[in-house]
């Protein structure tokens, strides 16, 4: 498996005049707010398929975090904030060689009144320089659950892409 951070192209807007100049910094410049995506794609690159976790239950939810390192070398683990599961199966895509899935993510988001995603840094006052790196974990083992098939487990990174985060303005 191969996990890909697909980030978007820096924002020169005149709308957000405090992005002007970014681009000497950083090739990527990431927005942080509720209506602010970017995607990390999954690729099955191996010769047979592959039964991954869905991140629409409990178990896959957990599964995609990122680490974000800033230019003085303080790490940020980014993950997703324990939710209430009210349906919970197992759901999983089953990937063919050369299939990807793409998951799309907003550090903005709320969900069940809070913020989506923790551990990411105070972004109040400027922006925070540095690179992003996409991680996925998945264990079976630390999960009771029934599986109908075989799940794919591991731990993969993706590269890190130097970027910016700067709360979206309001």
């Amino acid at each position: 498996m191969r996990i890909t951070l697909a980030l978007p192209d820096s924002i020169f807007n005149p709308e957000f005049p405090s992005t002007a100049g970014i681009k000497h910094r950083h090739s990527t410049h990431l927005l942080v707010g509720k209506a602010n995506h970017f995607n990390v794609v999954l690729t099955n690159v191996s010769d047979h398929d592959i039964h991954w976790i869905e991140e629409n239950n409990s178990w896959g939810d957990v599964a995609l975090h990122f680490e974000f390192i800033d230019e003085h070398g303080k790490a940020y683990i980014i993950e997703k904030k324990p939710a209430i599961w009210l349906d919970n199966g197992s759901t999983y895509w089953t990937l063919h060689p050369g299939d990807p899935v793409v998951i799309e993510v907003c550090f903005g988001g709320e969900r069940q009144g809070g913020p989506v995603w923790t551990g990411l840094p105070d972004l109040k006052s400027n922006s925070v320089y540095g690179t992003l790196t996409a991680i996925f974990d998945f264990d079976t083992a630390e999960f009771d659950f029934p599986r109908p098939v075989k799940l794919w487990t591991g731990h993969i990174r993706s590269e890190a892409i130097p970027c910016s985060l700067t709360a979206s303005p309001r």
